[in-house]
């Protein structure tokens, strides 16, 4: 679980959200304005486009609840989760402490 303590579920939500929308909204325009260029449609483009708007309808659903509720509520309950410093914190530890992080520790040779 340390490997996803730094992926932004905001913005994966975000984006989640717009490719589901967009999917929708392509398979929406082109199951109404391709009939009016051309005439009669395949079946197989019909189905492409009502695909496209379910897969879209979806998408643009479960991305936000996927990551935008889910994911951040079993990062916030993994176990023995190491949360790596912020900016801030760093930047009000005293120096002495910043220096003991900052060195590397002894080595035993033989």
């Amino acid at each position: 679980m340390a490997q996803y303590g730094t992926m932004d579920y905001a913005r994966l939500a975000k984006a989640g959200f717009l490719v589901g929308a967009a999917l929708f909204l392509s398979g929406a325009l082109g199951g109404v304005i391709a009939p009016g260029l051309q005439g009669e449609i395949p079946g197989w483009e019909q189905s492409l486009f009502l695909y496209s708007e379910v897969i879209g309808t979806v998408v643009g659903f479960f991305s936000p609840l996927v990551f935008g509720v889910v994911m951040p509520l079993l990062a916030s309950l993994a176990p023995n989760r190491r949360v790596r410093p912020g900016p801030r914190q760093l930047a009000v530890t005293s120096p002495e402490t910043l220096a003991r992080r900052l060195t590397l520790a002894p080595t035993r040779r033989q």
